[in-house]
């Protein structure tokens, strides 16, 4: 795993996704996850690389930015999902928790292998008091509660509040995606006369969320779009 920040101030998860996904061939970057206060959301399946941190790091590591946040309050819980997200995909890859191997910070990674000359995380978590030691400290914490009782907490999982429902529901965009009968999620892509084929080297991760800001339909089923060109079916949806 390396930990990244957004350098951006003020522009959340799903404000980057959106971005990245109409704008990551101009951009010539890419990243598995952006994670702010709110919520952590998947772009790219973890089981293939990304484009973050030079060759050799893109190729061996997970990716996942963190978004700048402007209230340590918010600071704070950000934090709680970026650990969270990182103890979680290190148990979903059977991974141990080791600081400095297995978990990584982007600027750790310039003097390992030489080919970028980002600080982050470090210089971001510097702001606030904080550094990449402490982070480390709060991703076992959560690794060895999730091996040892299913959640971060090491007890019960508290209960979700109720949405008011006359409130924004923050979560339109989210959707949360499971096959009851494979191991992965399959996904299509839609050819230029508007029928649908199979995308064969690439699945989402049972049971992750995933930012969509498109639908469309095909053969009486509707798709949802998680990726520039990449459609994941109703049915999936949980």
């Amino acid at each position: 795993m390396i930990v990244h920040e957004t350098a951006t101030p003020n522009v959340n998860a799903e404000q980057f996704v959106k971005s990245f996904n109409n704008n990551w061939p101009r951009l010539q970057t890419y990243v598995h996850a952006f994670v702010d206060d709110q919520k952590a959301l998947n772009i790219h399946s973890s089981d293939y690389m990304v484009w973050g941190a030079g060759p050799t790091a893109n190729s061996r590591y997970i990716q996942v930015e963190l978004c700048r946040v402007n209230s340590y309050d918010a600071f704070a819980r950000s934090l709680a999902n970026d650990a969270n997200y990182v103890a979680r995909k290190l148990i979903q890859y059977n991974l141990p928790d080791v600081p400095h191997q297995t978990v990584l910070s982007h600027k750790e990674t310039w003097p390992m292998f030489g080919e970028t000359n980002h600080a982050d995380p470090d210089s971001y978590f510097a702001a606030w008091g904080y550094d990449m030691t402490q982070f480390n400290q709060l991703i076992s914490m959560y690794y060895n509660n999730l091996k040892t009782s299913g959640n971060v907490y090491g007890t019960p999982a508290p209960t979700t509040p109720t949405p008011d429902p006359g409130q924004t529901n923050p979560n339109d965009h989210i959707i949360r995606v499971n096959n009851a009968h494979g191991t992965f999620v399959p996904l299509v892509t839609f050819k230029n006369d508007g029928t649908t084929a199979k995308i064969m080297d690439r699945a989402l991760a049972n049971n992750t969320p995933w930012y969509t800001d498109q639908t469309r339909s095909a053969d009486g089923i509707t798709y949802h779009r998680v990726s520039t060109s990449e459609w994941v079916a109703e049915t999936y949806k949980i």
